[in-house]
Formats: structure tokens, sequence, C-alpha cells
């Protein structure tokens, strides 16, 4: 979620902050596994599938995992899509982002 957050403050100045725990109870399916932890390419994956995530203040965080309750109608942000970079691979790097 920092990612996200991060991107959005830089593109509009404002922090928002998304719903982690809908990572810990929703993404199991995408190789993720609760507060056991995850990938984040993989969290991106889910978001982008789910054509969503919700903000903190819709699906609070308890940091447990619990089953997931989250109500599409509350999503915020979508993710277009995610591309995994090489550490350290420059040329990668600059592919991607342009």
């Amino acid at each position: 979620m920092g990612c996200l957050e991060s991107a959005h403050l830089i593109k509009y100045g404002v922090l928002a902050t998304y719903a982690e725990q809908q990572l810990v109870d929703c993404a199991g399916d995408f190789d993720n596994h609760g507060c056991n932890g995850g990938l984040p390419s993989h969290a991106f994956e889910y978001i982008f599938s789910a054509d969503g995530i919700s903000t903190e203040a819709a699906y609070p965080y308890y940091g447990v995992d619990r089953p997931c309750t989250v109500d599409p109608s509350t999503f915020a942000l979508k993710v277009g899509h995610s591309q995994n970079i090489t550490e350290g691979d420059e040329v990668e790097l600059k592919a991607a982002v342009y």
C-alpha cells in the first residue's frame, strides 16, 4: 500500500490511505498469505483483478487474518498493471518508467 499511497501523494499532493486489510483478507488466490505476507506484484495483480482497492476508512486495518468482506462500491483506486524489475537493472527500470 505504501507504494500506491506514495504515488498518489506525488501526483496529487494529498496523502490517501488504502486498505491493507483488504489485501490480508481477500488476496489469497494471488499467492498472498494474509498476515504471513506476500509479494507486492501479487498484491497489484489482485487489485487489478478485483477492479480496485478500498480506502482504509472503509475497510479498516485489524492486523489479523479475517474473512473478506470488502464492498466493491468503496473502491477508491484501480491499478492498470505492474511490472517486476530485476534489482539493479537500470535498463529494465528505464524501459518500465518509459
